[in-house]
């Protein structure tokens, strides 16, 4: 005979699982009936910002240095040079820029982007069902593409998106120094890394590796020394009071935003937003499921800047997506795992409790 525990905890699982459902549901409605990609459009001024990189890595390439060249093309553009983070650190412009052509830097990223495919395929295949493995390949194939179009591979947000998939594959594999190189170079790329370093530092934390957690913390530590030394340069050179003042980027444009930042990715862009409305929520639901290590620090990364941009990011500021887009989909190869689990009466909440 069932106890009255036993059939309190089964009734507060199902309880909870309605929970689940219902607010899934209601997501993807809300974001059918208000999510519409025009809105997050680009301005009239689209393509200008990957021009000034790219003219930024030419007049590098011709002997000028940085901040000489940063300052011209951003005032020739209209850019407002009092704000720092319009001033993007100068990593990797002069990477660009030493290389024997700024077009180099496209079949370095494209190297990259193919080197976390093949992290993803050496371990997913030994981890999970070669079809699961295959289809993840997919999503992951979102950088390698935009690698090739146009003059894109010049974006700060490319690069660290994907050095960002290469730490957490390269953690999943046990590579641990090649994780905490690749997500502490994207960090000195672009500084919306942060919140993945922050995530990795925590995580390791809550590993009880504390050797690991300590690395990470000194790599946050070293780019906000770099940083302040960045804010420095430029106030030297405008002679302005050159701030770190992100209150501009407060738009607090909610899950359309965080959509719309996700709808950046390739295969998405091409879909109309409805698609990307619908496969968003089981796909975040699908990382409740995905228990190891790199589930976790994947799903908490994905988290950390859903939450984020809830409140953060302006209109024409959706590619900043590209830091984690990739990784979203995924999510989708643990999705029927939860509605079993959900939908089984005698596996009520397994899934979400192993």
């Amino acid at each position: 005979m069932p106890s009255l525990h036993g059939n309190s905890r089964v009734t507060v699982q199902r309880l909870r699982n309605y929970a689940i459902l219902s607010s899934l549901v209601g997501l993807i409605l809300y974001g059918i009936f208000s999510f519409k990609i025009e809105a997050f459009q680009q301005t009239p001024k689209s393509g200008e910002d990957l021009r000034c990189y790219y003219a930024i890595a030419e007049r590098i390439h011709a002997g000028e240095g940085y901040y000489q060249a940063a300052r011209q093309e951003l005032q020739t553009r209209g850019y407002d040079t009092g704000s720092v983070f319009n001033w993007r650190l100068p990593f990797l412009a002069i990477l660009l820029g030493t290389l024997p052509s700024p077009e180099a830097g496209r079949v370095i990223v494209i190297f990259l982007s193919f080197f976390s495919l093949w992290l993803w395929v050496d371990v997913a295949t030994k981890r999970m069902s070669f079809p699961r493995a295959a289809l993840g390949v997919i999503p992951l194939a979102g950088s390698a593409v935009y690698s090739f179009i146009a003059i894109i591979f010049v974006m700060h947000e490319l690069w660290a998106g994907v050095l960002i998939s290469i730490s957490l594959l390269a953690h999943w594999k046990g590579w641990r120094k090649l994780s905490l190189m690749a997500g502490i170079v994207a960090l000195f790329i672009r500084e919306l890394a942060l919140p993945f370093v922050a995530v990795m530092c925590l995580a390791s934390l809550a590993d009880r590796n504390r050797k690991e957690a300590v690395a990470w913390l000194l790599g946050a530590l070293a780019f906000l020394s770099v940083l302040a030394v960045h804010s420095n340069q430029v106030h030297a050179l405008t002679h302005s009071n050159a701030n770190l003042n992100f209150t501009q980027w407060l738009a607090l444009s909610g899950w359309d935003y965080a959509l719309a930042t996700i709808q950046v990715h390739p295969f998405l862009f091409i879909l109309p937003s409805w698609c990307t409305a619908v496969l968003v929520p089981p796909a975040l639901l699908g990382f409740l499921a995905w228990r190891d290590a790199f589930g976790k620090r994947m799903g908490l990364t994905i988290a950390a800047y859903i939450l984020i941009f809830l409140f953060v990011g302006r209109n024409n500021n959706a590619y900043w997506g590209l830091l984690y887009c990739n990784l979203v989909p995924l999510g989708l190869l643990h999705t029927p795992v939860v509605f079993s689990d959900i939908l089984s009466p005698h596996r009520a909440g397994s899934s979400l409790t192993d």
